[in-house]
């Protein structure tokens, strides 16, 4: 009979924001990271209640620092209609100037159960001379609990400089927080824009408050990027603080065929490697929180003994998992085994890509557990307890692994 080590396992999956595409946006607090009304654009605020009863929100607007509306302003509450979408005239409700430039805006449900509620600004650049549309692009809302925070990198890809002969484009590039959850009233900012190859063009502090949206306007000329620099231009923006929600995107406007016309192309800032334990793309865990560190008996106890934890994936994924012994001279081997029962690996320290192999459930959407069967490799069990730590490498992220009963 194979022996079972004492387990116990909490885990859950959390999903990232998608600025594209069809995903779940929903919440019932979200934020609209980008709002803006003046002669160079015009805002439509749509606001979708997917629940069968009416739902009130509380509405706060978050102006740009050097805006005409700056700062925090919580602007009162409105009732959203059931099934229905609503558009919503932010400018009204939060009293903001005629022009108010750029902003954010925060949808708060304060009535009734947890509720789903979706967002988009759908932003018009207009002629600044006409007032006709020149072109029109949107901002998904995203759900606050979603927000990546200050203990990650944020990076822009694909940055263009106007051409050294002509100001065709400029990028103007955008921070905000949101509430202050680590209590310390702030966080500090480093901008660094690289090239094509990765080689630093500019660099430069900011700080932000919570509740707070800082531009750094025209950013190719702010932070003194030598002319000729090529397309492709990347900016990363690192953070000290204390684990607060923080957000950006780079805003690059175009210029038109007439004077002072531009079109806009709006760019989210992505986070490629969250910290978050939960989702991380290359996990690592040698013992479960407040309880247990991972130990394997050897002799004379542990011969058959097999330790079982349990790794949340989501799907459709590729993911490789392993097990490192603390005795380098009793290596360990270890087995996935899949929702269904299917097993992968089992031969060494390392299983093969789940996604390479007939894997079960892996290859279909969804978010399950998967099983880890760690065991010693036949021939060189040692005596006494050994430490050993699992890994895994996923392109969507994974949680810890955690022991299983």
């Amino acid at each position: 009979m194979r022996s079972r080590l004492p387990l116990v396992l909490i885990a859950v999956a959390v999903l990232a924001p998608a600025a594209h595409a069809s995903v779940d946006e929903t919440a019932s607090r979200l934020l609209v990271p980008l709002v803006w009304r003046d002669k160079a654009a015009a805002t439509r605020l749509l606001v979708t209640n997917h629940e069968p009863v009416d739902v009130k929100v509380q509405v706060r607007y978050v102006g740009e620092r050097q805006g005409q509306a700056p700062g925090h302003k919580v602007c009162g509450s409105v009732n959203l209609a059931a099934a229905r979408l609503t558009d919503l005239d932010y400018a009204a409700l939060c009293a903001l100037p005629a022009d108010p430039g750029q902003g954010a805006v925060l949808l708060i449900q304060t009535s009734g159960d947890v509720a789903r509620l979706s967002a988009r600004a759908r932003i018009d650049a207009l002629s600044p001379m006409t007032g006709a549309v020149l072109g029109t692009f949107a901002v998904q809302g995203l759900p606050l609990g979603a927000l990546d925070t200050t203990e990650n990198e944020h990076v822009v890809h694909g940055l263009r400089p106007s051409s050294p002969m002509s100001a065709d484009v400029t990028t103007d590039c955008f921070f905000g927080s949101t509430f202050d959850g680590s209590g310390k009233g702030g966080m500090v900012g480093r901008l660094d824009l690289r090239d094509a190859g990765g080689a630093l063009v500019g660099s430069r502090l900011f700080a932000l408050r919570p509740l707070e949206l800082l531009a750094l306007r025209d950013v190719f000329a702010l932070l003194a990027v030598p002319p000729g620099t090529g397309p492709g231009v990347r900016a990363d923006v690192v953070w000290s603080g204390f684990g607060d929600a923080v957000y950006g995107y780079c805003l690059a406007g175009h210029a038109g065929m007439k004077k002072n016309d531009r079109t806009f192309a709006f760019e989210p800032m992505q986070v490629a490697d969250p910290n978050d334990d939960l989702r991380r793309r290359d996990m690592k865990a040698s013992d479960t929180p407040f309880l247990l560190p991972f130990q394997m008996p050897g002799l004379p106890f542990g011969a058959t003994a097999v330790a079982h934890h349990g790794v949340y994936l989501r799907h459709p994924d590729v993911v490789s998992c392993g097990v490192a012994s603390g005795d380098p001279n009793a290596p360990m081997r270890i087995t996935a085994v899949a929702p269904d029962g299917t097993r992968v690996g089992g031969q060494s320290s390392r299983t093969p890509e789940f996604a390479t192999v007939p894997h079960g459930s892996v290859s279909v959407s969804g978010h399950e557990m998967w099983g880890l069967e760690v065991e010693w490799m036949p021939g060189n069990i040692p005596v006494g307890v050994v430490p050993y730590t699992l890994d895994c490498r996923s392109g969507n992220g994974a949680s810890r692994a955690d022991f299983l009963f």
